[in-house]
């Protein structure tokens, strides 16, 4: 899944991300132990993984579930903002033509 930067930012940049420390609905999130099973720490949670996610120019290729967790979280988009460059005046923004009074006698 393809993801955006929020705003049309074109910038790269890494951000960080562990959906696994609110939501458990996806096993892919969390760190397996060498038998293969979900590890887990000292207090008996799941260890959830802490994913970079790399944007290169604005966007970035990730896991479609984890990229609606970002797209849900707010960090990105899932359409990039289109801009304009040069957008011209519309008849409320133009200036009214001026206009003469000619009187003839």
């Amino acid at each position: 899944m393809k993801i955006y930067l929020p705003g049309g930012s074109l910038s790269s940049r890494t951000i960080y991300v562990q959906p696994g420390k609110e939501r458990s609905d996806n096993s892919a999130w969390f760190a397996r132990d060498s038998k293969g099973k979900v590890a887990r720490n000292a207090n008996g949670e799941k260890e959830a993984i802490l994913f970079p996610v790399k944007f290169r120019n604005g966007s970035a290729e990730v896991d479609s579930a984890l990229g609606q967790y970002i797209i849900d979280k707010g960090l990105a988009s899932a359409t990039p903002i289109v801009i304009a460059s040069h957008v011209p005046a519309t008849s409320a923004d133009a200036e009214p033509p001026k206009r003469t009074l000619r009187v003839y006698r």
